[in-house]
């Protein structure tokens, strides 16, 4: 049976602390100070400005489905439904289906943006298929404005999409791709950040 919760949730002391590194968090301040709020787009209020405060509660929202199909699909592959869902912006699946729903990929950008650090983490749960026999993907993914940085002694452009999961090097040319933890890598991440792990043997848990 399909189902979906949407819970907040505040994270305080050892709780708070472990979610801030497992996520890496603190890389988004340190951009946030060396940037500024203004340049991100980012609130003045942001949490990512009391990170280290662990007294002060670090409020999440848990957005929880069951009984779906998940996000199955390596992102490399253009029918990916984790990269329909988080990767890709202004393009879908559907057609033009009546009935289909959907944003165009525009959804998205409702949630992350409502988020005070502009910041989401997906973790999903699946059936393997033919071409693709992982179960499980997790990834973190903040969304802030274009902006130049000081680094390395030089001004840097930056898109303002920041990635967190897995580095993947081409075979052929200079470019690093990231792409999502998988399986027992997933769970791990998932588990440090208190997520509940999931098994594709339980069509329950899958979503």
């Amino acid at each position: 049976e399909f189902s979906v919760t949407f819970q907040f949730k505040e994270l305080v002391g050892l709780a708070k602390q472990r979610f801030v590194q497992a996520a890496a968090l603190q890389d988004l301040a340190d951009r946030a100070t060396l940037v500024g709020t203004e340049a991100l787009g980012l609130p003045a209020d942001s949490p990512l400005f009391r990170l280290g405060k662990s007294d002060v509660p670090l409020r999440v929202l848990v957005i929880e489905d069951r009984g779906a199909h998940g996000l199955y699909g390596h992102p490399r592959e253009s029918s990916s439904h984790f990269r329909m869902a988080l990767y890709d912006l202004a393009v879908t699946g559907k057609n033009g289906d009546a009935g289909g729903g959907g944003s165009y990929g525009f959804g998205k950008g409702a949630f992350i943006r409502n988020s005070r650090a502009h910041t989401v983490i997906a973790y999903s749960c699946f059936e393997p298929t033919e071409s693709d026999r992982v179960t499980r993907r997790a990834m973190g993914f903040s969304w802030q404005n274009s902006h130049k940085a000081h680094t390395n002694g030089k001004d840097t452009a930056f898109q303002g999409r920041a990635m967190f999961g897995s580095p993947y090097q081409a075979s052929s040319g200079p470019s690093i791709e990231i792409y999502p933890f998988e399986d027992d890598a997933a769970d791990h991440f998932a588990e440090a950040l208190g997520i509940p792990l999931r098994s594709a043997a339980n069509l329950n848990e899958l979503g």
